[in-house]
């Protein structure tokens, strides 16, 4: 007989009527199954506790399940099966223009680290050392958002976990992989892997593990992880220097002119030439859902658009990709792939993401380093310009609703939630006015149509203006 397992019948109530079933045929001198009585109390008791215990497995059993697991801890246990992880966070990027504060002629250095701030404090750091040369009066620079951190790690303070036993050390919340650096006590430097699985036993490799669960009270905390001593080396040095950039993710993003503060005695006045972009948060648990078996099918290989838009979304960075088949693309049919790719924060694709995204896609696509075959471009943004006729209900101001409305629609056209290629309907506008708390009823006056899906293009949010009625 083949063991069968049944979840209808698991209930409060049912599960009572079976232990009355039950105590009936165990136990037939008890006769007495008033409600008030305390044999039915007892019954009624270990009903609840049974009813409980069923909650809790089948809460277990739902986190098993890429389709129904609540919480992005459990989605990431599910990945490492797969060796998938969830897309970290980035920093932003921009383009910094440093000018002599002063009428001085001498090299003026900028240290590696060198931070500059936006008003509000955020800051953005120099990550190569570098200078104004002599009789020069301004330099550009490459900043990241973020701050250089160096922390010297003992083997004390290294932590078994899992039943691999390896080794990790927490850095805390913030942490940029591809920033991390590792010098042990004997002048070795450990090297960055994404994964251990092509790593030998004496490999001095280490890698980045998110952690969504609470540590110590803080959630969403970066471990760097040591081999087991089967993939990677699990010998721990006497001390490791480790250095990182922690980075704010999608706050770091901003417009031109705002990163006007220099920090320390650096003898210079700067600016942002270019937008900050390309910072984002850790991806969110649905984002990671959906994912997780597209890029399982690709078998980490571009053959289709498919494929190269399910891998391009695992790049830090970007908010949304749109890839052309090759057969439909502007030029010579089957020569080129062509890419658009809205940065997360908007604004034009820089020459940082752009590379990394160039290199990805030669390591992945099927023709090997075939150069230029990859036309990466940055998405179209088209603006929306929006006019609304609104009621409101009456117990809020007309400056309450209005605010309400712009972070409706902000969130509607935030890069992330538009994606390149598609368009927007005015269904959509109308829900995300309507959804605004104040609002009782919503007239769109413009746009007038639909915005059409457009080959490369990403609409964007422009003026808003809204009247009452």
């Amino acid at each position: 007989m083949n063991p069968s397992a049944s979840f209808v019948g698991r209930d409060y109530t049912a599960v009572l009527e079976w232990l009355i079933a039950q105590a009936r045929t165990v136990v037939p001198e008890i006769t007495d199954y008033n409600h008030s009585g305390v044999w039915m109390g007892i019954l009624r008791l270990l009903a609840r506790n049974t009813d409980l215990l069923d909650i809790y497995i089948d809460a277990v059993f739902s986190e098993g399940n890429i389709t129904t697991a609540r919480f992005m801890q459990s989605l990431i246990d599910l990945g490492t099966l797969l060796d998938i992880k969830p897309v970290m966070c980035s920093p932003a990027i921009t383009t910094l223009r440093l000018t002599r504060a002063d009428e001085g002629t001498g090299e003026i250095v900028i240290p590696r680290g060198a931070a500059f701030s936006r008003g509000d404090g955020v800051l953005y750091s120099v990550l190569e050392a570098t200078s104004i040369p002599e009789n020069e009066t301004d330099k550009d620079v490459v900043a990241y958002q973020g701050v250089l951190e160096t922390v010297t790690v003992y083997s004390s303070a290294w932590e078994q976990y899992g039943a691999s036993h390896r080794y990790r050390y927490n850095l805390g919340q913030g942490v940029v992989n591809w920033s991390v650096s590792m010098l042990d006590d004997l002048e070795v430097s450990w090297g960055y892997v994404e994964s251990f699985y092509r790593s030998q036993p004496q490999s001095n490799h280490f890698s980045l593990e998110y952690y969504a669960d609470k540590v110590n009270g803080v959630s969403g905390v970066y471990y760097i992880t040591l081999g087991d001593g089967v993939y990677g080396s699990n010998t721990l040095p006497a001390s490791a220097t480790i250095e990182f950039l922690r980075t704010d993710g999608q706050r770091g993003n901003c417009g031109t002119g705002v990163i006007t503060i220099p920090t320390g005695d650096l003898p210079v006045l700067c600016t942002n030439t270019t937008v900050a972009n390309g910072g984002a948060d850790v991806e969110s648990i649905e984002s990671f859902r959906t994912r997780m078996p597209l890029v399982a099918r690709t078998q980490r290989r571009g053959l289709t658009k498919e494929d190269y838009e399910a891998l391009l979304r695992s790049i830090q960075g970007i908010a949304s990709v749109q890839v052309i088949d090759r057969s439909n693309g502007p030029s010579w049919p089957y020569l080129y792939i062509f890419i658009y790719v809205h940065p997360a924060g908007g604004g034009a694709l820089g020459e940082a993401l752009q590379q990394t995204i160039e290199q990805q896609c030669t390591s992945w696509g099927h023709l090997g380093d075939w150069r230029g075959r990859y036309v990466v471009s940055s998405a179209t943004e088209v603006e929306v310009n929006i006019n609304a006729s609104v009621g409101k209900a009456y117990e809020y101001s007309e400056n309450t609703v209005t605010a309400n409305i712009n972070v409706a629609l902000n969130e509607l056209f935030e890069p992330g939630n538009t994606i390149v290629g598609r368009g927007i309907t005015l269904a959509q506008i109308s829900a995300a006015i309507t959804s605004a708390v104040g609002v009782d009823w919503v007239n769109l006056i413009a746009p007038t149509t639909n915005i059409p899906d457009t080959v490369g293009a990403v609409p964007i949010l422009g003026n808003v203006e809204v009247s009452y009625v």
